[in-house]
């Protein structure tokens, strides 16, 4: 199964736990399931239309993905993944 991991602050910030198990599909579809036990995630993750919020850096396999396919990625039966908030600086 696909694991997903949460950055311990964001899973804080949420009430949920830091990491778990996903299903094979798209991400979308995956957090779905997650979304399911855990909804201020989901409030935390998406807006009001369903996209990944700005404020939030995804990663699939060690790889950072375009925000605006980050939840259109397909999960392999190995897949990690791993989500954060984005950090700038100054």
């Amino acid at each position: 199964m696909p694991k997903v991991e949460f950055s311990i602050q964001l899973a804080e910030h949420v009430g949920c736990p830091s990491e778990g198990e996903l299903v094979a599909g798209t991400l979308r579809s995956s957090l779905n399931h997650w979304f399911l036990k855990y909804p201020a995630m989901s409030e935390y993750l998406l807006d009001e239309e369903g996209a990944l919020r700005g404020h939030l850096s995804v990663f699939v396999d060690g790889q950072m993905v375009a925000q605006e396919e980050a939840l259109e990625t397909l999960l392999g039966n190995e897949s990690e993944v791993f989500v954060m908030q984005a950090i700038s600086g100054g």
